[in-house]
């Protein structure tokens, strides 16, 4: 048997020189089998294209041509710039009493909710402008994940199937983003119908909603109008938050899946080969494709896969890293806020009013950061899950160079992490996800704790009080055996000591 033809039958990876053929880029140019051709898909990529201002369609985002061509002009991005920074400046200054009382109580809860509502605005300003910046590296990313994802001498069953897969994620990311965004659009809404319903509660026939707002900015606006600057303002900026993240997920999962596959096709080679006890059976074993070659051309269709995820991380790494900040200054806000509430609604310092869009966005910004840490934990998982079945077959190759070749394969997933980054300073993976969980929980017991000690703290005085009370009492009934007998008897009538 041609060792060369066996090797491409037991192994479903293809070599990346297949992928770079000219042959492969005339298939892909074909357009016969690509993953993102699909409604779904064409429909949330659209909503990205909406509050990023990328080039997200069939003809610009993943096309075929070297030459991008823009969805949107620069005069749409400049609005949601514009938008965006007149929601976070409008949003601080809005009210000076308020960062007066911030300033001069040093309430931690207050401070705490006031620096997480500008860092989820100002992350939100930099994901916009980080986005658009590169993408035409993100265009290029959609181009190669489709390549290799979808290798020309693939069966189309399984492009189907994975085009199939794409199809419902798309669908279910779309709905994540859409219910994200509808969530904190009621909060607003609930807001600002609560500051109408206190005018109506103090005069039923007064103004409500179209009474004056005492901002610093538009002193006089009315409620309506102030309630329709927030709506259209977190409807962008909320955007611009969700589906940045959403786009990583939509690109990881066809990786994942890939390195899966990766897998899958060298566990069933392992199962086929048994120890050869003679050479006979090593021979058998060179005839279904175990040679160094076959070896060389699976490390490098893995390597491949990994320099892609590397491109993935290089793009979006720091803004994972500004993502996961944000998230941390929410937990810390939330938090405090629980645990300190009564006298963080007491003090003034904190705007009532804007509480349920706080806990919306809290709310969002953790179920996203849960995706996007699961995502990327299960990709890292699929690229290191082919370990145990290269440890199989490193005792059963029997040549040197096979054996040379198993080894530094495993070598090199054993000595470097093939996952995301948030700013290349950890990597998330299921160690990240347990250190994380740690520090969070460590920092509600030492806050309860800290709670805990202030209130005993508080009783100290009443404490004193009482045990003053108590001693003055213990004196007064001790006070008649200093007076003179007969000092006693002209207070109560009678000698206090007949015996004397």
């Amino acid at each position: 048997m041609d060792v060369s033809t066996a090797s491409t039958s037991c192994f479903i990876v293809d070599s990346p020189n297949s992928l770079n053929s000219d042959d492969g880029l005339a298939n892909y140019s074909q357009g016969s089998r690509d993953l993102w051709d699909s409604f779904s898909v064409s429909a949330f990529l659209s909503a990205v294209r909406l509050f990023l201002a990328v080039p997200c369609n069939k003809a610009a985002c993943y096309q075929r041509k070297m030459k991008e061509r823009t969805c949107l002009n620069k005069f749409w991005f400049g609005i949601l710039v514009s938008v965006s920074i007149i929601t976070a400046v409008f949003d601080q200054i809005k009210s000076v009493q308020r960062f007066q009382n911030r300033i001069s109580s040093m309430e931690f809860t207050a401070i705490a909710v006031a620096i997480y509502r500008i860092s989820y605005l100002s992350k939100n300003l930099y994901a916009l402008v980080k986005v658009y910046r590169v993408r035409e590296k993100i265009g290029r990313l959609f181009e190669t994940v489709n390549k290799m994802c979808t290798p020309p001498n693939e069966k189309v069953a399984a492009t189907t199937k994975m085009q199939h897969q794409l199809r419902i994620l798309s669908l279910l990311l779309s709905a994540t983003g859409i219910t994200a965004i509808a969530v904190v659009l009621l909060a607003t809404y609930y807001c600002f119908y609560g500051i109408a319903m206190k005018h109506l509660a103090v005069d039923p026939n007064g103004c409500g909603w179209t009474c004056p707002t005492a901002f610093a900015v538009v002193s006089g606006s009315h409620v309506w109008g102030t309630f329709l600057g927030y709506f259209l303002g977190f409807f962008f900026q909320v955007g611009s938050d969700v589906f940045p993240q959403l786009l990583v997920i939509l690109l990881i999962y066809p990786l994942g899946h890939r390195l899966g596959n990766f897998t899958d096709s060298m566990r069933k080679v392992a199962k086929q080969l048994a120890t050869p006890p003679t050479g006979h059976s090593a021979i058998k074993c060179h005839e279904i494709g175990l040679t160094s070659t076959v070896l060389r051309r699976q490390t490098a269709a893995h390597l491949e896969l990994t320099k892609v995820i590397m491109e993935l991380d290089d793009i979006f790494s720091f803004l994972f890293l500004i993502m996961y900040t944000g998230d941390m200054m929410g937990f810390i806000a939330t938090a405090s806020l629980v645990l300190h509430h009564k006298t963080a609604f007491t003090s003034g310092s904190i705007d009532l009013e804007l509480i349920p869009v706080f806990i919306a966005l809290v709310s969002v910004s953790t179920l996203l950061a849960v995706l996007r840490t699961f995502f990327g934990v299960w990709l890292n998982e699929k690229a290191h899950s082919v370990l145990p079945v290269l440890y199989e077959l490193n005792l059963k190759v029997t040549s040197e160079g096979d054996k040379f070749l198993c080894s530094s394969f495993i070598s090199r997933l054993q000595g470097s992490r093939v996952a995301l980054t948030a700013g290349g300073f950890f990597y998330i993976t299921r160690e990240f996800v347990i250190t994380i969980f740690g520090v969070l929980l460590t920092y509600i017991l030492f806050v309860y704790q800290m709670q805990d000690q202030k209130q005993d703290m508080s009783l100290l005085p009443k404490l004193e009080e009482i045990t003053a009370v108590v001693m003055t009492l213990a004196n007064r009934d001790l006070q008649p055996s200093q007076f003179h007998p007969m000092q006693a008897a002209n207070c109560t009538g009678q000698l206090a000591y007949p015996m004397l």
